[in-house]
């Protein structure tokens, strides 16, 4: 039987947790973590409602699983084997995963150095890797064909940052990656753009992509970049821009937020996208709105 779509999940902010008290983490930026688990977000934040989604996933039929950051909430190893589990029982259906890292997946500056999080997650979608031999790791930027005339690309603009700063940097070395890779993929293709951090942020500057506004100027070169995903904000968003100039913004918001929780499916068509969006309702995922667009 031909498909005659592809579905893409879009998550992020999944903020598996695990809280220790181990004397080391008082003489690093992790005590932050702790005392935030503590106060708000061991109340706020529910694994078991990840646990719920590799079988939701699959009875949805998605395809791949696109997850924009912040896996963890303190970068620490046991958070990252967790969270590794977790894609391992997603992925046991057949449904492939795209993910890239977000500042608390950074959390500090020995996970950062280390690379800690491309220990435990590469993406491997395809048996020769990675487009063009770009990969998130060692260039901040990856490819992947997706479906059809669609391609991913995703970007990682996260950094190790001070105390009280959850800020990313679109680097000029990203910048000057992302227009090596453009100048190779096909004039006719579709691309969907992630970076944990938001556009235009509507943070604080302590949250803000450093940087954004070369990232915009990249954006409203290529109109051929139909979206832009991201995560940071824990609050779903959905802008249409390209009157702009600038491409379909989507915020999944938190997937593990117990009480405001949701995230995105993207059903890619011949020249129509479906979006539906699912929240957190009465302890149970259920869609809330559709939009229908063409692209």
């Amino acid at each position: 039987m031909i498909k005659k779509g592809f579905k893409i999940a879009h998550l992020s902010d999944l903020h598996i947790s695990h809280i220790s008290f181990h004397i080391k983490n008082f003489f690093s930026k992790k005590w932050l973590a702790v005392a935030n688990l503590l106060i708000s977000r061991k109340k706020n934040f529910s694994a078991q409602q990840l646990l719920e989604l590799p079988q939701l996933l699959k009875d949805l039929h998605i395809d791949l699983v696109i997850i924009a950051g912040d896996m963890t909430s303190s970068s620490s190893s046991i958070e990252f084997t967790y969270a590794r589990h977790l894609l391992n029982d997603i992925e046991k259906n057949n449904i492939r995963v795209l993910a890239l890292p977000g500042n608390h997946d950074n959390y500090t500056q020995k996970a950062h150095q280390n690379k800690t999080f491309y220990k435990y997650f590469t993406n491997n979608i395809s048996p020769n890797g990675p487009l063009y031999d770009l990969h998130l790791a060692k260039d901040g930027i990856e490819a992947h064909y997706l479906w059809k005339e669609w391609y991913y690309v995703g970007l990682d603009c996260s950094i190790a940052t001070s105390l009280f700063s959850s800020r990313g940097l679109f680097s000029e070395r990203i910048e000057q990656n992302l227009y090596h890779l453009f100048d190779k993929l096909p004039k006719d293709s579709k691309i969907i753009l992630v970076n944990h951090f938001p556009l235009f942020s509507p943070v604080s500057s302590r949250k803000i992509l450093l940087r954004h506004e070369a990232l915009e100027r990249f954006l409203q070169k290529y109109p051929n970049i139909i979206f832009y995903l991201h995560g940071h904000t824990h609050q779903h968003i959905f802008s249409d821009l390209r009157h702009q100039s600038y491409p379909i913004i989507l915020d999944s918001g938190s997937a593990a937020h117990n009480s405001v929780g949701s995230f995105n499916v993207l059903e890619l068509l011949d020249h129509q996208c479906i979006i539906d969006t699912y929240k957190r309702r009465e302890k149970k995922w259920m869609t809330t709105t559709q939009k229908t667009i063409t692209v």
